[in-house]
């Protein structure tokens, strides 16, 4: 961005060469580069808590401060031993320019990627390229994760202090998730949905070790939870592959939405968890596509779940290794 600026506001009769648009490429950047910086050591843990206009403000205030750091820097490096004067001459001219220009830019991006936040993930490109604007049926995994023992505990410590807790258990799924390239369908009270297409759930077992992933990141915080809430929070989960189509629908509010029986099979599949005492069921269409060499593998037979004709064989899967 920095260079395209740089050309589209540099004089018309200045020569414009690689040599001298270096210093732009350079301040572009490493205004990038800290601006990125603080949003991943800063803002993504400190500025959630805040209301958006209070981290909207913070933010400007942290961006002025960079932008005007590396303008500066970029003001005093001495281009006349790399550039001719006119280049020089037109910068310092334009200095406030540049500096209110990198703010608007900097605001906007932080702008698009809180809206973005709020959408199902790669909703936002697929609503551009309208890959779901019609109906299309492909090959998905779910995975439906149900907080265990949810009913008790949220008599046990109160709405707010559930919904809190919710909140924190929530934000802890976010490295296992991207970790695992999963896709947020849903949240839907105590229960998240996870699916991949079928090609990248399958490969390096990333849908299995993605509940893994889960069940260590909790256990690292296993005394943070029972200090804070009493309890230690486990999912169980039900994990299956088939077909759904996928649709965009609505107007006031525009979602992509999955059908097919895929879905309600996998919800059937995660609630049988408390009969079996597992805490994850897989059905056995799945696992023939895996390599579970290192899980213990249970068959819990031919199951005839509520509402579907023909039956499914189950799997229980429990880890060899704790951890991943």
């Amino acid at each position: 961005m920095g260079l395209a600026y740089f050309y589209f506001t540099t004089q018309h009769h200045a020569v414009v060469t690689w040599k001298s648009a270096c210093p732009a490429m350079f301040t572009g950047a490493m205004i990038g580069i800290s601006v990125f910086c603080a949003e991943r050591l800063y803002a993504s843990s400190h500025l959630t808590r805040l209301s958006f206009l209070k981290a909207l403000f913070i933010s400007i205030i942290t961006y002025s401060l960079i932008i005007f750091f590396w303008l500066t820097v970029f003001n005093e490096i001495p281009f006349d031993s790399i550039s001719n004067h006119i280049l020089y001459s037109s910068f310092q001219k334009t200095f406030w320019i540049d500096f209110i220009f990198s703010i608007l830019s900097a605001i906007s991006f932080t702008i698009f990627m809180e809206v973005k936040s709020l959408l199902d993930t790669g909703f936002f490109f697929k609503y551009l390229t309208g890959r779901y604007h019609v109906q299309v049926e492909e090959e998905r995994i779910f995975m439906f994760l149900d907080l265990q023992s949810s009913t008790s505990i949220a008599e046990r410590l109160g709405s707010i202090t559930y919904s809190s807790m919710l909140k924190e258990l929530f934000d802890d799924l976010t490295v296992p998730v991207l970790a695992t390239h999963a896709e947020i369908y849903q949240y839907v009270g105590d229960e998240v949905i996870l699916t991949w297409p079928g090609r990248t759930g399958i490969k390096n077992n990333r849908c299995l070790y993605c509940f893994q992933y889960i069940e260590a990141s909790i256990a690292k915080k296993r005394d943070y939870y029972q200090k804070k809430f009493g309890v230690t929070p486990q999912f169980k989960a039900g994990l299956h592959i088939g077909k759904a189509v996928a649709t965009i629908v609505g107007k006031v509010k525009k979602e992509i939405v999955y059908h097919g029986d895929v879905l309600n099979t996998t919800a059937r599949m995660q609630s049988l968890c408390n009969h079996y005492q597992e805490s994850m069921i897989v059905s056995k269409v799945l696992i023939d596509q895996l390599n579970i060499v290192e899980l213990n593998a249970i068959s819990l037979g031919e199951i005839e779940l509520r509402g579907k004709t023909n039956s499914l064989e189950l799997i229980g899967l429990r880890w060899s290794r704790p951890s991943i």
